[in-house]
């Protein structure tokens, strides 16, 4: 994967995630060579492109369904490394990460409640 050249857009860039990154890399190679856009433009393209299609791309927070023992738990959280420390004491098992407005709309029906982790 290249550096792009807009220091900007390079820094936003860093903070996809891999599937993000991958789809980035993807779209601004098409407009580049099949449209033949200036690559910087065709970055800067690819990254609004990205962000229409995952708003919470730049989120500093996303939430992770954790299966503790058949019962779904859903958890809110800026380091993904924090919680599987967590669900490791428990034996959970951490699985899909998605984006906050998926899971209240998609797992809670528009509202959700949040608790302290114990």
């Amino acid at each position: 994967m290249h550096t792009p050249i807009d220091p900007t857009v390079a820094e936003l860039v860093e903070r996809l995630d891999e599937n993000q990154r991958e789809m980035f890399e993807e779209r601004a190679g098409q407009r580049q060579f099949a449209a033949g856009f200036s690559r910087e433009y065709a970055e800067a393209v690819a990254l609004a492109d990205v962000l229409v299609r995952f708003p919470e791309a730049l989120s500093d927070g996303c939430v992770f369904a954790v299966d503790d023992d058949g019962d779904p738990r859903f958890y809110v959280t800026t380091s993904e490394e924090l919680l599987r420390e967590h669900a490791e004491k428990f034996g959970a098992v951490v699985g899909a990460r998605r984006s906050i407005a998926w899971a209240i709309d998609q797992e809670f029906g528009g509202l959700a409640e949040l608790v302290v982790a114990a």
